[in-house]
């Protein structure tokens, strides 16, 4: 598969293939979910955006590694910023010390060239991986909108380059994509709660948790118990409709993309709708056994949107083609 996606992209230089399948190889080892997702785009697409997954999450690897001091979280991530800097000013870059930064490096080659083939700005990267490295500290926001230009600053931002790869139609794409992006990343705060505290950090709003009567301590407590006490399950409720709010806002984004393209990001956004709904099944105890996951009703969304996917291809829907810089 991932030969077959290099040659659909016209990507022949042997480094930059050997780049990009590692690339690849990241998605399939550390993100199942993302991986499969690459199936409901052409296979002209799938390397770049295995190039921006690998990057969102090696990042987020080194930034979220518990095995190891914050310091040294540190001084990994800063060499991964300098490593990165030195690939895209087209620099020697610095001696790799283990495997994880040799993969870095393939890494670097394959998101360098892909901000190139997509125009991605360069300011806007370093942008986003300077708000990312607010996640090295122990890190919690007073007020909804101080959560929101977190938000902005880092998941908007990466969601903006997808949104360049899925060749918008429209510029109300880029407008109706921002609350989508806010609600996903506010579904993932919910889901990922329990590894977040244990990282020390709490993304939902402080003021959120005193309109229940909640202090931090108290969801240290039910994360550390496994229970879900009235005001908790309030507190997700709450998100959950504000969640679904933002969704709304954003609702038809995907009709504003290349037709070959749609499905991707309307699975993505009904897959994070459907937590909710089973989440609003067993009362928001976001502790429960995952036994109450709706499976059959989750392949039943996940194979009529693969189905459409599909049918676009057959139909015609390609989607850009393949850039000029896509070999070099």
């Amino acid at each position: 598969m991932v030969g077959r996606c290099l040659d659909a992209a016209g990507l022949r230089d042997p480094r930059l293939r050997s780049a990009y399948g590692e690339c690849f190889r990241i998605g399939r080892e550390r993100d199942c979910g993302y991986r499969a997702l690459l199936f409901w785009l052409p296979p002209v697409k799938r390397p770049y955006y295995s190039a921006l997954g690998a990057f969102i999450t090696y990042t987020d690897d080194i930034l979220d590694d518990v095995r190891v001091s914050v310091e040294l979280r540190a001084e990994r991530y800063d060499r991964w910023l300098r490593r990165l800097g030195a690939v895209l000013a087209g620099q020697p870059t610095e001696p790799a010390r283990s495997e994880h930064e040799r993969q870095g490096e393939l890494l670097a080659r394959a998101w360098a060239h892909t901000m190139r083939t997509w125009d991605i700005p360069e300011d806007a990267v370093h942008a986003a991986l300077t708000a990312w490295r607010a996640d090295l500290d122990a890190i919690e926001f007073a007020t909804y909108g101080e959560f929101e230009r977190y938000v902005h600053a880092v998941s908007s931002t990466t969601a903006g380059w997808a949104n360049t790869m899925l060749e918008p139609r429209s510029e109300d794409a880029a407008r109706l994509l921002v609350p989508i992006s806010v609600a996903l990343q506010l579904i993932d705060c919910v889901h990922d709660l329990v590894e977040d505290l244990a990282l020390g950090r709490l993304y939902l709003p402080l003021e959120d948790l005193y309109r229940f009567d909640l202090e931090r301590i108290d969801l240290e407590r039910a994360a550390r118990e496994g229970r879900c006490p009235p005001g908790v399950r309030a507190l997700f409720r709450f998100q959950a409709a504000r969640a679904r709010r933002l969704v709304e806002q954003g609702w038809g984004y995907w009709d504003l993309v290349h037709p070959a393209n749609r499905e991707f990001p309307w699975l993505f956004t009904h897959l994070s709708l459907l937590f909710l709904d089973e989440l609003e099944h067993v009362d928001f105890d976001v502790f429960a056994p995952t036994g109450w996951r709706d499976t059959a009703r989750r392949v039943r969304v996940v194979a009529r949107s693969y189905l459409r996917a599909v049918w676009s291809r057959r139909a015609g829907a390609f989607g850009r083609p393949t850039p000029t810089s896509a070999g070099s």
